[in-house]
């Protein structure tokens, strides 16, 4: 009895001494990863601490079952290092999510279209809603959810639309490059400002501003819609032939609640740059702008 339970001591011994082995080499490839990088400047012979760490943690893995089968170590030996090293990841994935959660990022969508879309992104707002694109035609097309939203955000504070100028000639360069109607990216902004005036003739609190643009290069770059006091959605624009580019774009989810000072946190970053958009922006009437277009 005596003799198993040494041998069951030398098996966890031997088990906790191969994962601190293998934490040491983690932490020398990693260290040696980043001065390669940092005299180098190169990233492609460069692993990142995660890619390093999976790569070890697989090798650590196959290396265990392999000795098991030769049975050069007993499988307790291998159990205990199997669970060591996965609470060792468990312990990695969880420390670089919290990095993650604290600069404000806390998800992300490979695909608008496959994750938060607008419909859905719509649903979730209840007050504090704030938008910058180029018209909002994608989210004034979602009549039912759009009118929730607005209905449920300018109760309290004013609703914020930051828009193109439907008379700017980059709608223009940008529908030749898709090769459609010259007045269709125009006339995609003047559909969205009937809605949105509709629910301003219904008395709900809105401001529209807009920005003009001569070319492309001009246009803002991020696709940014605030709600919620403390959430962002951002993407970023591309204009091409496919209608539905813009949904096939990666689309960040950012929450400001670490760093009350805004220091790290990607959520007041882009919420400084539509402020500063905003305040560099002009007032319209839209009544005039539609009425223009009517005439």
């Amino acid at each position: 009895m005596e003799e198993q339970q040494i041998q069951i001591l030398i098996s966890i011994g031997v088990s906790v001494l191969a994962s601190f082995i293998f934490k040491i080499i983690e932490l020398l490839v990693i260290f040696a990863n980043k001065t390669y990088r940092k005299k180098k400047g190169d990233f492609f012979f460069s692993f990142r601490a995660i890619d390093t760490h999976l790569i070890l943690t697989g090798l650590a893995l196959t290396l265990s079952l392999l000795l098991v089968y030769c049975q050069m170590v007993s499988q307790l030996s291998a159990m205990t290092v199997i669970f060591l090293l996965a609470t060792n990841s468990l312990w990695t994935m969880s420390k670089r999510m919290g990095k993650l959660e604290k600069s404000g990022i806390i998800g992300i969508d490979d695909e608008i279209e496959k994750g938060l879309d607008y419909k859905s992104a719509l649903n979730l707002v209840r007050s504090d809603f704030m938008f910058l694109g180029t018209g909002g035609h994608k989210l004034t097309q979602c009549l039912d959810e759009f009118e929730g939203a607005i209905t449920s955000a300018s109760q309290n504070r004013t609703v914020k639309f930051l828009l193109c100028h439907p008379d700017s000639a980059a709608l223009v360069v940008m529908a030749k490059q898709a090769k459609k109607d010259v007045d269709q990216y125009k006339y995609n902004v003047m559909s969205s400002l009937r809605v949105i005036n509709s629910h301003i003739e219904m008395g709900r609190n809105i401001e529209v501003r807009f920005y003009k643009a001569d070319i492309v290069d001009e246009m803002p770059i991020f696709r940014l819609m605030f709600f919620n006091r403390n959430y962002c959605l951002c993407s970023y624009n591309i204009f091409g032939e496919d209608e539905r580019q813009g949904e096939k774009t990666p689309q960040l989810h950012l929450y400001d609640h670490h760093n009350k000072d805004g220091t790290g946190s990607f959520h007041i970053a882009f919420y400084r740059y539509f402020d500063r958009l905003w305040e560099q922006s002009d007032k319209y009437n839209i009544k005039q702008i539609l009425s223009s277009e009517s005439a």
